[in-house]
């Protein structure tokens, strides 16, 4: 992006986009389905990729002063963006946050919220490291799966951290450690994204046999690639309610197959919603409130969205 001295009229924000020291990659009107798996939705006004704490300290403080809406964007693994876009800044975390480290001797992994969860979870099987197995196949970054404490089997990601460095809402978005016992957490839930902006989080594993690490990770991942449609989805679209299945509650409506424009209710697993056919988003949105509506009447049970919704 080429820069040059900001207007005099200019707001914070189209000042920070052209000032030298702001180190990011600014899109406009950037297609959101380049950036999620559902590969629909609308444009982004903005799509920023900033590549230091600094910088995404500048742009935070920016939006808050021009009244920009902001949202954190990291592989689009559980998010819809309707047909209109999102009229604010859509970020997603660069170079400095897509950084990972491992101490051996203490069997510690440190890794940036940029960072692919998939990419984590192969690190700590490479090195003989047991506890990120549940995350086998998860997508998504390190940033995402700790704002909705990602994971599978009764097990997620705050299970297994010992602190999450954020930028502090509540105190100028200032870099701030936190430990595990510092935020609340639980299934498909986690309170760090009511404190600040995830940066960075150290997690504590355990030493283990690698043949055993091996047969485990295998059995998991031939699991869910049997029993989860690939295509272009978002995962599980619902949370499931205590003591069921999501699933198993609209298959039993009757929604297995089910089809709204190109988005349908999965054969082989109901509670995915797959884009099969270049769905809108509309599309994709129609059927969770028919699965929701269904499953309602049918059974008294409101199913709570897993996916996040963007611009709707």
């Amino acid at each position: 992006m080429s820069h040059s001295q900001a207007p005099k009229h200019a707001n914070a924000l189209s000042a920070l986009f052209l000032d030298d020291s702001f180190d990011c990659e600014v899109l406009f009107n950037e297609p959101a389905s380049r950036h999620t798996t559902y590969h629909c939705g609308g444009p982004f006004k903005f799509f920023c990729t900033v590549n230091t704490i600094e910088s995404l300290q500048k742009l935070l403080r920016a939006c808050d002063s021009t009244n920009m809406p902001f949202f954190m964007i990291g592989k689009g693994s559980n998010l819809l963006v309707s047909d209109e876009g999102f009229d604010g800044v859509a970020c997603s975390l660069g170079r400095d946050f897509r950084k990972v480290n491992i101490d051996e001797e203490k069997c510690l992994i440190t890794a940036g919220a940029g960072v692919s969860f998939a990419k984590v979870s192969q690190l700590a099987f490479n090195n003989m490291l047991s506890g990120l197995e549940f995350a086998v196949g998860i997508p998504g970054t390190v940033g995402g799966a700790l704002g909705m404490n990602a994971g599978t089997g009764g097990v997620g990601l705050c299970d297994v951290i010992s602190s999450v460095s954020i930028l502090d809402i509540n105190n100028d978005y200032r870099l701030k450690k936190i430990c595990k016992d510092d935020f609340n957490f639980g299934y498909h839930y986690s309170e760090i994204q009511k404190m600040g902006i995830a940066v960075e989080c150290e997690i504590e594993l355990k030493k283990c046999k690698t043949w055993d690490l091996k047969v485990h990770m295998e059995e998991k991942l031939k699991k869910r690639n049997k029993t989860q449609p690939g295509g272009h989805n978002c995962g599980s679209v619902f949370k499931n309610p205590e003591g069921d299945s999501a699933g198993r509650l609209i298959e039993q409506a009757g929604l297995k197959g089910t089809r709204i424009g190109g988005a349908e209710i999965s054969e082989l697993h109901a509670n995915f919603f797959p884009n099969v056919d270049n769905a809108k988003s509309q599309d994709i949105m129609d059927l969770i409130r028919l699965a929701q509506t269904e499953v309602k009447e049918k059974f008294g049970v409101l199913l709570e969205p897993e996916v996040q919704f963007l611009g709707f």
